[in-house]
């Protein structure tokens, strides 16, 4: 998902860029106070894409993996053994899917990041579009 932000990103980022060399090139167009309206809210759309990004990016959520075998060995070499195999088979799978609710939360924290990511790149797009649209 993080990979797929920063691809996204990139085209719209690209593609505002052209739109925009496109938009300034022709001085022939009277550029009222809508045309410098639109350009602080394309503006103001870049600084949000990239805060979407960085948040998308930036590694504060962490996930649990099953297959790292560090978390589970410490909690396998613990202060309280477990009294038999047949609890601690039990205890291994309430710690498993401990982990994979956890994951899920994370996962679910990201994927909502990554929607608002997508809107502020499709807003961020169209309001260039619009500018182009008006004042090319």
């Amino acid at each position: 998902m993080r990979t797929r932000a920063v691809t996204i990103s990139g085209l719209v980022v690209t593609a505002s860029a052209f739109l925009v060399g496109t938009g300034l090139a022709n001085e022939n167009v009277n550029r009222g106070i809508f045309f410098y309206v639109l350009g602080a809210a394309g503006t103001a759309a870049f600084i949000l894409l990239f805060i979407c990004l960085v948040r998308i990016i930036y590694p504060s959520i962490e996930f649990k993996f099953t297959l790292e075998s560090g978390p589970l060995l410490s909690w396998m070499d613990g202060k309280n053994p477990a009294p038999s195999r047949r609890v601690a088979l039990r205890m291994l799978a309430v710690r498993v899917q401990k982990m994979f609710d956890h994951n899920i939360e994370s996962l679910n924290i990201l994927r909502s990041r990554y929607r608002m990511l997508l809107w502020v790149s499709m807003i961020t797009t169209g309001i260039w579009i619009t500018t182009v649209w008006f004042f090319a």
